[in-house]
């Protein structure tokens, strides 16, 4: 949401200061009128834990189901991601169907984040194995369906480094997914770099 001050617009991302204190939200008569929105959710090695509570690495990945939004949480030959302090990596060995996932461990508000663009690298030429980027209202819990409230997925095949998911029509508070998957024995190591907000 934007707020107007002295004709001034102040965007989501930008700063409202009082008594030489930065502001998280602008409150007029117990309305808010204003809530500080992040440019990113990750980037060079920060989780920017103050909006996601920082991010989990699972040992499970996210398979069709027949629906785009409705997936299966699975967590049969998964691996751990792991985290360098600038990237989270994902190792998905040959073993059939593998990969892991990152999950924030605090919903993220979406009123004024308009969107998500996931960065990350050339993780494989093949059709099978895919990246994938979610909004869910609940933890997804290995075995079970996962709703997403909006889900992008990628397949390798396509060498896309940048993944953008548009969450211009929600304004609720989500937890963030995303991970890497293979199919059909393949191996190759995903790398997610950052997670920029769009407003």
């Amino acid at each position: 949401m934007a707020l107007k001050f002295h004709n001034t617009n102040i965007p989501a991302n930008g700063t409202v200061r009082f008594n030489n204190t930065s502001l998280q939200t602008v409150k007029y008569a117990n309305t808010q009128v204003w809530k500080k929105a992040p440019d990113y959710l990750l980037s060079s090695g920060n989780q920017y834990t103050d909006y996601t509570g920082g991010w989990s690495p699972k040992a499970y990945y996210f398979w069709g189901t027949g629906s785009e939004t409705d997936l299966l949480c699975y967590n049969q030959t998964p691996l751990t991601p792991s985290w360098d302090g600038s990237k989270f990596s994902f190792a998905c060995t040959g073993n059939y169907l593998g990969g892991g996932s990152v999950v924030t461990n605090s919903k993220v508000d979406f009123s004024a984040i308009n969107q998500l663009t996931a960065s990350v690298n050339n993780f494989d030429n093949n059709l099978t194995s895919y990246f994938f980027l979610g909004l869910a209202q609940t933890q997804p819990t290995p075995g079970q369906n996962t709703a997403f409230s909006a889900l992008i997925r990628y397949s390798g095949e396509h060498q896309w480094t940048s993944m953008v998911l548009d969450t211009s029509a929600l304004s609720g508070s989500y937890y963030v997914v995303c991970g890497f998957s293979n199919n059909n024995y393949r191996t190759f190591t995903g790398h997610l770099y950052s997670i920029a907000c769009g407003h």
